[in-house]
């Protein structure tokens, strides 16, 4: 964005105008985090910079992009239209609530759509929201599986066989406190209970009948929501139809001459500039806000989405398996007799409707965290050599003290010097003098 401007009568009115160059590398961000970049997925933060540094992209000062720079794009509601002035008190520096903050209307350069989808996203990547190895890990049903018996989640274990290693999911409740935290604990082979649940998907709800069904009760519910939503839709509508019957009188009545342009009438004309344009704000987020559109499916339609949802579940990567099986369920409730589960709704629906082609079977979710990073080892060293510290401090706790080199003295050995600019040690024999004579 950069400060534009024009003249009405003797005052300069500023607004933000969209710089082409950075309005370009701004909806660059947004495609990338939201569609990746042709060759990987959707991009988080951090790979977003790195692609951008990559490619020669660059901030306004000339300098490099840093994580927190593309976070704050991403998160900055003047790329929507919407720039909030009067967010801090001047002399404390503290910030006001948002009811006092005052809303100015810019030329957008993202959709209201495509930012409202980022956030979503950004707000369910949070580690406390979702944890970065219930992302990244290889198990199907991490976090959905619970024990029938005492309510509480199933967790992955292995047991050791002659040939292989088995995976199990076994209750964290008996796991954690013994036998006596529960009566009837569950623990089955993560293969087996991955099947069940991928076959039930497959031969219960993903069949033509059923996606129609699923449609009909989804459409039912969202209409009882539009209802509402398009009540207060012609509320603002009436206000800007309002607005705008008091801006032409007011500019009328100054063309006619009826009415001498003071800077209380300059004022006025600004306040109600203003509120038109935070009502057509208001109005342009409403309308960008509506549901994906959930039309009925013919009967080959059904039968085809069918198949693409069945191969997608049972011959995708594992990643993209388990983003679909949490599209459908929420809840997987395993005991001795059986298995229940629980989800669906919305998300089904409309992954029901987007889905047209296997493209998406190369779009992974984006990793906030690697397993198994150089595990016990601190990641960034600052040392190159093999002793760090010839101090009778003890080291700092967060740099773990490094293996000690053969032949190297430890803190008390006598008779050693530094020599050769490796650092190395070496043991000299010791002084017949082993005290200061006394003068």
């Amino acid at each position: 964005m950069k400060n534009g401007g024009h003249v009405t009568g003797d005052k300069v009115r500023k607004r933000l105008e969209p710089d082409p160059l950075e309005a370009q590398r701004v909806e660059q961000i947004f495609r990338l985090r939201l569609e990746g970049d042709g060759e990987r997925g959707p991009l988080g933060t951090n790979l977003i910079t790195e692609w951008l540094n990559t490619h020669g992209h660059r901030t306004r000062s000339g300098k490099l992009f840093y994580n927190s720079f593309v976070h704050r794009i991403l998160t900055d509601e003047v790329y929507a239209g919407r720039y909030w002035s009067n967010r801090k008190i001047t002399k404390t520096g503290r910030v006001r609530p948002k009811e006092e903050w005052i809303l100015t209307p810019v030329d957008p350069i993202v959709s209201e759509e495509d930012y409202a989808r980022v956030q979503v996203i950004l707000a369910a990547c949070r580690p406390h929201v979702t944890p970065p190895r219930t992302i990244t890990n290889d198990v199907l049903l991490s976090g959905l599986c619970f024990c029938q018996n005492c309510q509480n989640p199933l967790v992955s274990a292995s047991g050791t066989g002659r040939v292989k290693v088995y995976d199990y999911y076994v209750c964290s409740s008996r796991k954690g406190r013994g036998r006596s935290a529960c009566a009837a604990p569950v623990s089955i082979s993560q293969d087996r209970l991955d099947d069940l649940v991928i076959e039930a998907l497959c031969s219960e709800l993903l069949v033509p009948s059923r996606m129609s069904d699923i449609l009909t009760r989804v459409r039912k519910r969202r209409k009882e929501k539009t209802t509402k939503r398009s009540g207060e839709l012609a509320q603002l509508q009436e206000e800007q139809r309002s607005i705008q019957r008091q801006l032409d009188r007011l500019i009328r009545a100054i063309v006619d001459g009826t009415l001498t342009p003071t800077p209380s009438v300059r004022q006025s004309q600004d306040d109600l500039e203003d509120r038109f344009g935070r009502v057509c704000s208001l109005i342009s987020a409403k309308k960008a806000s509506e549901d994906v559109d959930l039309s009925g499916l013919t009967t080959n339609e059904a039968a085809e989405r069918c198949a693409i949802l069945h191969s997608k579940l049972r011959q995708a990567p594992i990643q993209i398996r388990k983003r679909y099986v949490r599209a459908f369920v929420s809840r997987v409730v395993v005991g001795s007799k059986g298995v229940a589960l629980e989800g669906g709704g919305t998300n089904a629906a409309e992954l029901i409707c987007r889905v047209k082609s296997d493209a998406e079977s190369r779009v992974g979710p984006v990793q906030s965290s690697i397993r198994k990073w150089r595990s016990g080892r601190d990641s960034n060293p600052r040392y190159a050599f093999d002793v760090y510290t010839l101090s009778r401090r003890a080291p700092s706790t967060a740099r773990p003290p490094l293996r000690m080199p053969h032949g190297a003295i430890r803190r008390g050995d006598k008779g050693a010097h530094l020599a050769g600019p490796t650092c190395q040690f070496k043991r000299l024999p010791p002084s017949p003098c082993r005290h200061r004579p006394k003068r």
